[in-house]
């Protein structure tokens, strides 16, 4: 499993703390100068294939301690993906997010007692063909780290990316430039990255990533810009391993991490860095040998005065 970057995420069993223990939407950030205010770290979760979400956090202690609505399928491998919405920029509280299942359904959730998010008013759906493999959000201001989304894209296994609608009002930002694989199921991950520091929303997107299920991850454009060169990653050619991955949002990192099949996570760097550390990981799950894991997201720890 690449003892490289391996990131184990404790010995309990899977289930033994569901609830104890979701590429929304990611920002990378850049590093603080000397001086300057600690990043707030990223939270979010680890969904695995009956639909169970498990705590993950960066850097930080999360906020995130319970579901609400959480739609579970004990015993069907049917969840394929997560996607985590941004928090309430006035009470700290967190929106919820979005689980992906196999046939293309999305699966809104509560987090902290709050109820969960609209579900969207169209999208891709496969009735009975397990092809949906992964979903990432994207906001209506991709220059805020707290806006809500316009809506989102989901991943075939095939590469294709299709958009679903949760804000009409807001336009649908343009991907090109993407890997497809016609009728190979190898597409596991996506990753769409945005920059608040732009000026303008047009410009505030830096591309995104499909990622393969050998741990490749293949850039695309998102409004004709594309994002920095993967400089480091890990990679298991011909062993259909990897099931998603996810930037840091809040953590000062120029990368983020993949997620294998039992639940470890292992860094890539984009760029020059810097990259993540796996020392700065806490919480999820993992059971070593068991295909289980389905997919990551995580979003900025939001820090009220």
């Amino acid at each position: 499993m690449g003892s490289l970057s391996l990131r184990r995420f404790g010995s309990r069993a899977l289930f033994g703390a569901l609830f104890a223990a979701v590429l929304g939407f990611a920002g990378l950030g850049t590093p603080s100068p000397a001086g300057a205010v600690a990043p707030p770290g990223s939270e979010g979760v680890v969904v695995d294939g009956w639909g169970g979400l498990h705590v993950v956090s960066y850097g930080t202690s999360p906020t995130i301690n319970s579901f609400t609505s959480v739609d579970y399928w004990k015993g069907w491998d049917i969840v394929r993906g997560v996607a985590l919405r941004a928090a309430n920029p006035t009470t700290c509280a967190s929106f919820g997010g979005y689980t992906l299942d196999g046939w293309g359904g999305l699966h809104p959730f509560g987090i902290n007692g709050s109820a969960p998010p609209s579900k969207p008013t169209d999208g891709p759906y496969w009735k009975g063909w397990d092809i949906a493999r992964n979903v990432a959000l994207v906001p209506v201001n991709p220059r805020n780290a707290d806006s809500p989304p316009a809506g989102g894209f989901v991943l075939d296994g095939f590469g294709g990316l299709h958009y679903f609608t949760i804000d009409a009002t807001a336009p649908a930002p343009v991907v090109t430039g993407g890997p497809y694989w016609p009728g190979w199921d190898i597409a596991r991950g996506v990753i769409i990255l945005t920059d608040p520091t732009q000026p303008t929303t047009a410009l505030a997107y830096r591309g995104g990533y499909v990622i393969d299920a050998w741990g490749g991850m293949h850039p695309f454009a998102v409004n004709g810009r594309s994002p920095d060169p993967v400089t480091s990653s890990s990679y298991w050619p011909g062993w259909q391993i990897v099931r998603g991955g996810t930037a840091l949002p809040g953590s000062n990192v120029n990368g983020g991490f993949t997620l294998d099949a039992w639940g470890a996570v292992h860094p890539f760097v984009l760029g020059s860095g810097p990259g993540p550390s796996v020392s700065q990981v806490s919480g999820g799950f993992y059971a070593p040998g068991w295909d289980i894991a389905r997919g990551i997201s995580m979003k900025q720890k939001k820090v009220c005065p």
